[in-house]
């Protein structure tokens, strides 16, 4: 069966976003820009954590793989349809639900594969992580070979001088590691994924949805309300006499705007739930002296940058 031209939209679109974040990932490989630094700079002179409180493999599960569930569950669980027979699926109810699951997919895919091309920034920015010493593991005997700049400090102290990369004495790959603090990935992941759930988790709930109802019903030039009625106007124009039209505009305009309540409060746990596991994740790096503050919150706006741009770009569901 021949694929339908919006089904090889689709399949375009998931091929563009996988091969944009392997590039993203092999991007970020490529060795940081090393920033001269001061062995006595008491910022970076915290120690490094043994295991950090959020692993990568639990990052990963809070970020990625329990939006992709709860999307997938929250699409389909309204796919049965109104038959007394048990366990029956409505195929177009069914068909809707997939479509929905789909799209959200997407957009949960742009958001973190946007996140992963923010993320390769670290290595332009190239900032010293705050346990950046316990990682260099400097020669102080060599401190004279790798001084850069200025070296008027010496003055007052010997070691107040600004050196180079070289005069750490750990693996380059550790010392590559601790030269990407800015901006936080945890943070930038985590607000990508769980953020743009929080998002949908609104939309879909109707949490957002009935302030926006209630605004489109009573503005004239808003498609989902007035717009509607000036096209049924225009419609039922033809069958009003001219001095009636406007009552009937009236009337029919009093009898659609029937007022929304909102939504029950509970229904914001699991938003909120999202959006606090997102933020613990970005708190437990400034925890584990990974990052310093500003890099986290650089972090968390970058992802929720992205998870706005994946959600408007695909639209609410």
């Amino acid at each position: 069966m021949a694929l339908t031209r919006d089904q090889q939209f689709r399949i375009l679109d998931w091929a563009i976003l996988l091969t944009t974040s392997i590039i993203a990932l092999i991007l970020f490989h490529v060795p940081p820009d090393h920033h001269s630094f001061s062995i006595i700079d008491l910022s970076l002179s915290f120690p490094q954590r043994p295991k950090p409180k959020v692993s990568l493999p639990l990052l990963l599960f809070l970020s990625v793989i329990t939006p992709t569930l709860l999307i997938l569950i929250l699409s389909l669980h309204q796919t049965h349809s109104t038959s007394p027979l048990p366990h029956t699926l409505n195929p177009s109810s069914l068909y809707t639900g997939v479509r929905a699951a789909h799209t959200s997919l997407l957009g949960l895919g742009l958001s973190l594969s946007t996140s992963l091309i923010i993320l390769n920034s670290k290595n332009l920015f190239g900032v010293p992580r705050p346990d950046f010493l316990s990682r260099c593991k400097p020669d102080v005997d060599r401190l004279a070979d790798h001084i850069v700049g200025s070296s008027y400090g010496q003055v007052l102290s010997a070691p107040w001088v600004l050196v180079n990369r070289e005069i750490c004495t750990a693996r380059f790959a550790d010392v590559n590691e601790g030269f990407r603090s800015m901006p936080c990935g945890g943070a930038l992941v985590a607000f990508a994924g769980l953020g743009y759930l929080t998002l949908w988790l609104a939309a879909r709930l109707g949490i957002a949805s009935s302030r926006s109802a209630k605004a489109g019903s009573a503005n004239d030039g808003y498609e989902g309300g007035g717009r509607l009625l000036d096209d049924n106007h225009e419609r039922e124009s033809h069958d009003v006499p001219v001095e009636f039209q406007g009552q009937a505009y009236e009337e029919r305009l009093r009898r659609t705007q029937r007022p929304i309540s909102p939504q029950p409060l509970f229904f914001l746990i699991l938003p909120y739930l999202s959006f606090g596991l997102a933020l613990f994740v970005a708190g437990s790096r400034y925890f584990d002296f990974s990052n310093h503050g500003w890099d986290v919150v650089a972090g968390a706006g970058g992802g929720s940058a992205s998870a706005l741009f994946a959600f408007w770009f695909y639209g609410p569901l």
